[in-house]
């Protein structure tokens, strides 16, 4: 696609999440979009206003922690961190699992919720986490 055409189409996902902000979907396109552009940390910073924009919406930490497990990571994203617990919680898996608690924590009932908590913990090497959340 041409520059031009994707410049149009990242305005109008634009306006589209100024319109409807619970549509998931647009924020998602327009990441993928950025990311097309060579732009990880614009990609990011959508996802990131999705969750602002929905931060009681289960749905929207399972959408970003699917992301970060698909991206492992955006390149050049991750900050410098002081201790080993603090640069797992950079990664990706340790990203993705931060929103997978959070959606478990929203919607504790919730299968699409309690399957990507089990993912996530299995993505990022959690074996008594994933248990737990199986035997929920």
């Amino acid at each position: 696609a041409a520059l031009g055409d994707q410049a149009a189409a990242a305005k109008a996902l634009e306006s589209a999440v100024a319109a409807s902000p619970e549509r998931l979907e647009s924020y998602v396109l327009l990441a993928e979009l950025l990311m097309k552009q060579q732009n990880p940390a614009g990609a990011e910073q959508w996802l990131e206003r999705m969750v602002a924009a929905n931060a009681n919406e289960y749905r929207a930490y399972v959408v970003r922690g699917r992301w970060y497990l698909g991206r492992k990571l955006f390149p050049g994203s991750a900050t410098p961190t002081a201790s080993p617990a603090s640069a797992a919680a950079e990664t990706s898996e340790g990203k993705a699992w931060a929103d997978a608690s959070r959606a478990v924590e929203l919607a504790p009932k919730e299968p699409e919720a309690l399957l990507f908590a089990a993912e996530a913990a299995a993505a990022s090497r959690r074996p008594e986490e994933a248990k737990a959340v199986a035997l929920r």
